[in-house]
């Protein structure tokens, strides 16, 4: 049985290095088109079936493909070959869901460089049913809920979770804040404030202080107009009146390169 699967596993190899070679060898849009088709990949199913107790091993395989494939990608990378690469992780995380490399790998470029938070956390989401003591998974996905969804709901749902499991307080608390006052600017601030100091990655460190110095400018912005409203006892048409009314001196500027906006009551930046 073990001489059986270790002719598998080389078989695999070759096969998976196969993937390999072509995309060092042929310019990645191409390999995209005529190479990057799910429908090439093994069934989970399939490699559970033929490697048995070597499926640990042959996560190691998809995973190692993949962080290759990762390497080359970048903002610019077609949406199908993100999508080729999320089922090489998948079959990574499948054939062995206590394997924390693909989790971490996923949320290190999902919604950051591929723009697709949703799927980050679809497949964070499995890690959580296996990696019971792990807090930083449901961490992850209680970030990804907040910062580039704004669903609050779940977002606390997740962060109470990784609370409960690492025994923090603070976290407990900032997700009760989440939960009951949802898009408070100051709870933000805390929230992201704390997120940057254990952020390593320097592009991921000025993504997330693009939003802290964002929010500042909504908190500033929503202090006028309650002034703003105390001195005339209704809203302002429009941000500029703070500045005509002298309630501020000038607009913030927006990291984001767009004018901040008073929609229904709400200051809008992005």
């Amino acid at each position: 049985m073990i001489k059986k699967g270790l002719v598998l596993i080389i078989a695999l190899l070759f096969y998976v290095s196969g993937f390999y070679w072509l995309s060092l060898n042929q310019p990645m849009e191409t390999f995209s088109t005529e190479h990057m088709n799910a429908r090439l990949l093994p069934s989970v199913s399939f490699l559970k079936a033929v490697c048995g107790e070597f499926a640990p091993l042959v996560s190691d395989v998809f995973f190692a493909y993949g962080a290759v494939l990762a390497s080359n990608f970048n903002h610019s990378t077609p949406k199908e070959n993100w999508g080729y690469l999320f089922q090489v992780l998948k079959l990574s995380r499948d054939m062995d869901p206590y394997f924390k490399d693909p989790y971490r790998l996923v949320q290190g470029i999902y919604p950051w460089i591929a723009k697709m938070p949703d799927r980050a956390i679809s497949f964070l989401k499995k890690g959580v049913d296996f990696r019971t003591w792990d807090a930083i998974l449901s961490y992850y996905i209680g970030f990804d809920y907040y910062f580039f969804s704004e669903r609050y709901r779940e977002s606390a749902r997740y962060l109470f979770m990784s609370a409960r499991i690492d025994h923090n307080p603070f976290m407990g608390t900032l997700a009760s804040k989440i939960a009951y006052r949802g898009g408070d600017v100051d709870t933000g601030i805390t929230f992201l404030t704390g997120v940057l100091k254990n952020t390593l990655n320097e592009k991921t460190r000025n993504t997330i202080m693009m939003r802290i110095n964002a929010l500042r400018g909504v908190k500033l912005l929503k202090k006028a107009v309650t002034e703003y409203k105390k001195r005339y006892g209704r809203m302002p048409g429009s941000l500029e009146e703070l500045v005509s009314k002298g309630i501020i001196h000038k607009l913030p500027e927006n990291p984001y390169k767009t004018p901040y906006r008073l929609e229904a009551g709400r200051i809008r930046f992005d």
